[in-house]
């Protein structure tokens, strides 16, 4: 985790889980050597939850069709986010229905802290988006033990076959 001016934004990395959702609940954009899946409904794996997979001229393509970058096959529930507040000890995770032991922290499924209409933001051309943002307010939207802004963005914004450009992002921004 990196840290910002003053402790206030901060840049987490994602671990990665193999599952699987619905096709009917994600979102779909990118380019075409790289495609990005978002899940955008309630009711799945959880809001936010992501995939990449190649794109239609990534040269490895070929006669094999897509390909995965992230396992799921362009089914979004391959990535797993959990956010640890060291304020107060709770872990906020991307995945619904996860049950831990008796010791386990507090554990809260962040599809819980979207505001309709911030499940899948548009990260650049409406028509045609190179990904999707998805903002989980914490205290905001639902009483939660912190008051957070939480903006996840996946794109896939490389034009050339090296996933130089692809972004996946997350920022975390305590609310006063």
């Amino acid at each position: 985790m990196m840290k910002g001016v003053g402790g206030r934004t901060a840049v987490a990395a994602a671990a990665i889980l193999i599952g699987t959702a619905s096709l009917g609940l994600a979102t779909t954009g990118g380019n075409d050597f790289y495609r990005v899946a978002v899940e955008n409904a309630p009711g799945g794996v959880g809001l936010g939850v992501y995939t990449i997979t190649t794109g239609p001229l990534h040269p490895i393509v070929g006669s094999l069709g897509s390909q995965n970058i992230l396992f799921g096959g362009g089914v979004p529930g391959t990535s797993f986010t959990t956010i640890r507040s060291y304020t107060s000890g709770a872990d906020y995770v991307q995945r619904n229905g996860l049950t831990l032991g008796g010791l386990a922290p507090l554990t809260l499924p962040l599809e819980g802290f979207v505001s309709p209409g911030e499940e899948a933001i548009v990260v650049g051309n409406p028509l045609n988006p190179s990904g999707f943002s998805t903002v989980y307010r914490p205290g905001g939207v639902a009483i939660a033990p912190d008051n957070l802004v939480i903006r996840q963005t996946t794109a896939g914004r490389s034009t050339t076959p090296t996933p130089d450009r692809n972004t996946r992002r997350l920022n975390l921004t305590p609310r006063r």
